[in-house]
């Protein structure tokens, strides 16, 4: 069976407004904000999470897709090939872990700054 579930950690999340959300949202229902292991790096007016290691967080939203095949086949050509689709486990804070598809950015991220927080919602306002 194919998850079901998307964690968006940037633009796509519901603080940030942004028209390319609607490639989701509007086929999917908010679940719970959570984290995941990584490192989140401010690539330009964007967020991009590379792997991280064991005390490493990126927070972000875990959203339930209504369509997952076709929802993530449209993400996949938004996101581009500079991003790579990934499951990975998400801590949601009340000792449960869910399953969920994210993206991973395979650029580099030399010379980015790494977003210390793992929240883009402390500079998405300053992008």
């Amino acid at each position: 069976m194919t998850c079901d579930r998307l964690f968006v950690y940037g633009t796509l999340r519901a603080l940030v407004p942004n028209s390319k959300a609607d490639l989701f949202k509007a086929g999917a229902s908010f679940l719970k904000s959570g984290r995941t292991i990584g490192k989140l790096f401010h690539i330009s007016w964007h967020p991009g999470m590379t792997p991280g290691d064991a005390g490493e967080w990126v927070i972000g939203e875990v959203w339930k897709l209504d369509d997952a095949d076709a929802t993530l086949t449209r993400l996949d050509e938004f996101e581009g090939p500079e991003f790579e689709r990934i499951l990975v486990n998400v801590d949601m804070g009340d000792g449960a872990q869910l399953e969920a598809w994210t993206y991973f950015f395979k650029g580099s991220v030399e010379g980015k700054p790494r977003i210390e927080s793992g929240d883009w919602a402390d500079v998405a306002g300053t992008v």
